[in-house]
């Protein structure tokens, strides 16, 4: 499986054929050096981005040519492996997708060279190891390592790695003389073998991409963005948006445990895949519930970072594909819990950090971490990382007293977060039978050839970060109707205890709401509050000068903006305000100065010594938009199975025996070719039947329309669809129609099934099309229920059983109505027709009639046939009903 993924900009992926990504980060050493003269240095491990070495070994980077080696640009970078002493150094690789459905082959490549020691042309021995996440040694090759230095090596191979597999460690050992002269390594790479090419792994990031995943039975991802997905041959599993996208190696720590029982044990970095930590620290890892800890199942693995002291575990995750064109956004998750050491409930204390490969801090957090340990703690953030950043590590570092009890970390996830784009997809499955989730958005899907599950997909919330406007904390207002303010890194300079709050216009420059936020901004180093901003179309913030001592609390207030001076009030307490309006101060100057996401208030009139940091603070503005999720499926060829999901969709099955289901939302299915099952779902529904016999027609919850076709159509009756006069009325034909072919309509439990329709409106007539039209028997059940169908109807439309489609079967002129057990009634509108006791039988339950509504041979013996007839034409209405009336009268 070749492992393609896309950038945050509108990138042409391609699968099979297309490039092969190597799987390791840094293969080629570049991450260090400044291209410009000769130079070495040796580094912890944690300092080269992707590789690390053992205990307290240090790896040692080259640049240019030194003794007895080869010769070697300044702008080149190499390994040696002997830098202090012998070591080794190495790189973990998730391979969990890889291996999942089977073995599969990696090809290494790399170049070596031997480095002399003066005379001695044989101390540069080194071995190459690969070895899964149990340390089991898939594959090894020793290197002799004697030949000339006067030029590096090409080495490549296959291996296998066995299917189930979820790590893998790649690792460089030195072997030679332990004395500072050791192998020179370079250009690393670890990458699919072009045996296993053709089965693609792509995610396509940010951004509108093109993904063709090509020949094999490939997993695409298209990521945030609308993206052209095109699956290709092979049994492809699609996926619109980003699916479970997570940049790190073992982020949920499982690649150790039983899953059976509890256990925890300390292990060496290169034990642990995709984390490491420094020196001879160990990385503690439980599995189940200890002492002082939360509660944790007896299958799930979690992180201490306390073992026998403070320690950091970190990872290095390569971003440069996310980063290439423009800074990257991330989001990072995880949870956390506190752990006790007997009455001790502070002793877990931890901070995070987000740093570059030349030790720059992009993100950090400190955590107290002493609230209840009784259970985790979900965390979620967003950083962002600069342009041209190719690395970066994610550390967990202990905080807290060093004495084995400490912060308990688990399910890391750091992936791209999602951007304010929208996530409209054209999905193309092509031949093969393939798996389609259109995820969020407006998708168009088509399956193709196959026998396909196609999944619409589901609404969801964007999470946006509101921008102020420039010079001040005013927000335009996107979305939902309730915000979350955010406002921490809190500084005063003044005596006054300042409160600070939000107030809300409209359209028209009405306050539709005023709330204070922070009462004393003293008392306060960060807070979250949900606010409801419904009918507002900006925000803005203001601060009252010494509010707390003037009686104001956090809550509503009455912001007056009239007068001369602007005024807040909330009780009986009234006091000047300050908004981020210059124009509405009384005062007529501007309060606020906003750096950044900083705003900074003075709050004296005519703004006192105009220092602006009385009062500052960060400020974050997020609102929740939904994102709707109208699709548009096509099923194409095949049997397939579409779930529409949420939205609106329009979902045709194409060719084949199809199951639909529409969802949620107003869904128009078309069944087309082939014997369908149509189940609308809540919403008002509208069910094309298509060709051949469609099996089921339910439209489910909401007023649904059913439009029969060619073939022996069934229909599944729900009085709510009939409750609505207004939509009965609107309606230009009827509600259920049957169309050519024998047409069933099935009812369950009590009913009023009305095909003409004069019941279901309060005046007693019904001023349309009849409700129910072209249908030629209805199957009732055990309930009571009440037909009523007009015998010229029933002339005018009534078809015999359809064998083949596109061919008229010609008149039957006949009506069945079998309605079980129960007190039921059939209503005859005979109009100009006669009933007949004496004339023959004109329409005839045929076999094929009789399987396709499903009756036994003693149910169709309760049949009785009434014959009505006009001149020379004749009606027969089949019933087992106790009561038939004719016209409003009993006919017997």
């Amino acid at each position: 499986m070749a492992k393609v993924t896309g950038t945050n900009g509108a990138d042409v992926l391609n699968g099979a054929a297309g490039a092969n990504q190597s799987l390791l980060m840094n293969g080629d050493f570049e991450a260090w050096g400044n291209d410009t003269n000769r130079k070495w240095g040796l580094f912890h491990d944690h300092q080269v981005s992707g590789w690390y070495t053992p205990g307290r070994n240090k790896i040692e980077l080259q640049q240019g040519s030194f003794g007895g080696t080869p010769d070697n640009p300044v702008t080149n970078t190499v390994l040696e492996l002997d830098g202090a002493r012998n070591t080794w150094v190495q790189q973990d690789v998730d391979v969990t997708k890889l291996a999942e459905d089977g073995d599969v082959d990696l090809s290494l490549s790399f170049d070596y060279a031997n480095r002399y020691k003066g005379n001695n042309h044989s101390t540069s021995q080194f071995e190459v190891k690969v070895f899964d996440q149990d340390g089991n040694v898939i594959y090894s090759k020793f290197f002799d390592n004697t030949q000339s230095n006067e030029s590096y090596v090409d080495f490549d191979v296959d291996f296998t790695v066995p299917e189930g597999t979820t790590g893998i460690t790649l690792r460089f050992e030195g072997k030679g003389q332990s004395d500072s002269y050791g192998a020179l390594i370079d250009n690393i790479d670890l990458t699919v073998a072009p045996a296993d090419n053709i089965n693609d792994l792509i995610d396509g990031g940010n951004g509108d991409d093109i993904i063709n995943g090509g020949a094999g039975n490939d997993e695409l991802h298209g990521g945030n963005g609308d993206d052209t997905i095109n699956g290709g041959d092979g049994d492809d599993v699609i996926y619109g948006g980003a699916g479970e996208n997570n940049l790190l190696i073992n982020g949920d720590f499982e690649d150790w445990g039983d899953d059976d029982g509890r256990d925890w044990a300390l292990f060496h970095d290169h034990q642990v895949t995709g984390w490491y930590t420094p020196g001879t620290n160990k990385i503690e890892l439980q599995q189940g519930t200890w002492g002082g800890a939360a509660q944790n199942a007896n299958d799930n693995t979690v992180l201490e970072l306390d073992s026998h002291r403070n320690t950091w575990i970190q990872q290095e995750v390569k971003v440069a594909d996310l980063t290439s064109d423009s800074d990257a956004t991330l989001e990072l998750s995880f949870d956390h819990a506190n752990r006790y050491r007997g009455n001790d409930q502070s002793t877990s204390q931890f901070e995070v950090k987000v740093f570059d490969a030349n030790g720059n801090v992009i993100y950090k957090k400190f955590f107290d971490n002493t609230q209840s340990n009784e259970s985790y703690v979900d965390f979620m953030t967003e950083f962002t990382v600069p342009q041209g950043i190719d690395y970066i590590t994610l550390r967990f570092e202990a905080k807290g007293k060093s004495d084995s009890y400490g912060a308990l970390i688990d399910n890391v996830k750091l992936a791209p977060a999602k951007n304010n784009e929208s996530d409209n997809d054209v999905i193309n499955g092509g031949n093969g039978n393939d798996t389609i989730y259109g995820q969020h958005g407006d998708d168009e899907i088509n399956g193709g050839n196959g026998d396909d599950i196609i999944y619409g997909g589901e609404e969801s919330t964007q999470q946006l970060t509101l921008n102020h406007v420039d010079g001040a904390t005013t927000y335009a207002l996107d979305g939902e109707g309730t915000v979350t303010v955010n406002l921490s890194h809190f500084t005063h300079s003044a005596a006054y205890n300042n409160s600070v709050g939000v107030y809300g216009v409209d359209a028209d420059g009405n306050i539709v709401f005023a709330k204070i936020l922070a009462d004393n901004v003293k008392n306060v180093s960060e807070l979250n509050m949900d606010v409801d901003v419904e009918g507002a179309v900006e925000m803005s913030f203001f601060l009252i000068p010494n509010g707390d001592r003037h009686g104001f609390d956090v809550g509503d207030v009455t912001l007056d903006l009239s007068g001369s001076s602007s005024t807040v009030s909330q009780g009986g307490n009234s006091h000047t305000v300050y908004v981020s309006n210059a124009a509405e101060n009384g005062d007529g100057k501007d309060h606020e100065k906003v750096d950044g996401d900083t705003s900074k208030w003075e709050d004296l009139w005519n703004l006192g010594d105009k220092d602006f940091n009385d009062t500052t603070f960060k400020v974050t503005v997020t609102q929740e938009k939904t994102v709707s999720d109208n699709d548009v499926i096509n099923g194409g060829n095949g049997n397939d199975t579409i779930y529409g999901g949420d939205g609106d969709d329009i979902i045709n099955g194409g060719n084949g025996d199809d199951v639909i289901y529409g969802g949620a939302g107003n869904d128009t299915i078309y069944g087309a070719g082939g014997d369908d099952t149509l189940y609308g779902g809540e919403g008002n529904d509208i069910l094309h039947a298509g060709y051949e016999d469609d099996i089921i027609m339910d439209g489910e919850a909401g007023l649904d329309l059913y439009i029969g076709s060619e073939g022996n159509d069934t229909m599944f009756f729900d009085q709510e669809d009939f409750s609505d006069e207004t939509f009965l009325s609107s309606q230009k034909g009827a509600v259920y129609i049957g169309d050519r072919g024998f047409d069933k309509v099935l009812v369950e439990g009590d009913a009023n099934v009305d095909l003409v329709g004069d019941s279901y409106f309060a005046s007693g007539t019904n001023t349309g099309p009849n409700s129910i039209a072209q249908v030629e028997a209805v199957i009732g059940d055990e309930g009571d229920q009440s037909v009523t169908v007009s015998v010229n109807s029933v002339f005018a439309q009534s078809d015999d059983f359809q064998t083949v489609t596109n061919v008229n079967p010609g008149d039957w002129d006949g009506f069945v109505a079998y309605l079980g057990q129960g007190d039921d009634i059939l209503n005859l509108e005979a109009g100009t027709w006669s009933f007949d006791e004496n004339a023959a039988v004109s329409a005839e339950i045929s076999a094929d009639m009789i399987a396709f509504m499903g009756l036994t041979q003693s149910q169709v013996d309760d049949l009785d046939a009434y014959v009505f007839t006009r001149g020379n034409d004749a009606v027969t209405i089949w019933t087992d009903a106790e009561t038939i009336k004719v016209d409003g009268t009993d006919l017997f």
